[in-house]
């Protein structure tokens, strides 16, 4: 065999070898933030092994189960790069747990900062509504019209939200400056 031959033959093994000690190497490394999160969510979900009940409490406004949906979503945002709805979930359940508890949630507030007024309007309109229809199957629907009528959480959390021209019309029903 010519000497190129067997360089190439020590080249492909050792390019082997290489593939499969990376395939060894864990595909991430837990940071001391993914462990924090992941603690956290263990600690508030370990009585909700069904998500469904989750599901289901949550929405009826149990808090403990909200909770545990917060710890998931930030255990979530800690080990996913790129998630573009964080801002979403994080004013979705921190409006449900603000609006159950009467806690402030400045979770929601900062995320409602960074997000179009109008986007935050019918966020808590809407999830409003659902812990609403949880207790009261016969609450009705929410009107096609955007100016929603909004409590004074769900109005604090659209007061601090980013202007825009859609909430034009609603302004003056909200009692927002324009």
């Amino acid at each position: 065999m010519k000497p190129a031959l067997y360089a190439a033959f020590a080249g492909l093994f050792a390019g082997a070898g290489c593939v499969v000690e990376e395939a060894r190497e864990p595909f991430w490394e837990e940071t001391p933030e993914m462990e924090a999160a992941r603690l956290i969510h263990e600690a508030a979900c370990a009585n909700w092994p069904d998500p469904h009940a989750l599901y289901d409490a949550a929405w009826q406004g149990n808090l403990d189960a909200i909770d545990c949906e917060i710890a998931s979503d930030e255990w979530r945002f800690a080990i996913s790069t790129g998630y573009e709805h964080v801002d979403y979930s994080r004013l979705q359940t921190g409006y449900r747990r603000w609006q159950v508890s009467g806690e402030r949630d400045e979770r929601a507030l900062a995320a409602a900062r960074r997000m179009p007024r109008f986007e935050v309007a019918g966020e808590v309109a809407y999830h409003g509504y659902r812990l609403r229809r949880a207790s009261n199957p016969d609450e009705p629907l929410l009107p096609n019209d955007p100016c929603w009528e909004l409590n004074e959480i769900q109005l604090e959390l659209v007061r601090v939200a980013i202007p825009d021209e859609k909430t034009l019309p609603c302004l003056e029903s909200w009692g927002i400056a324009g």
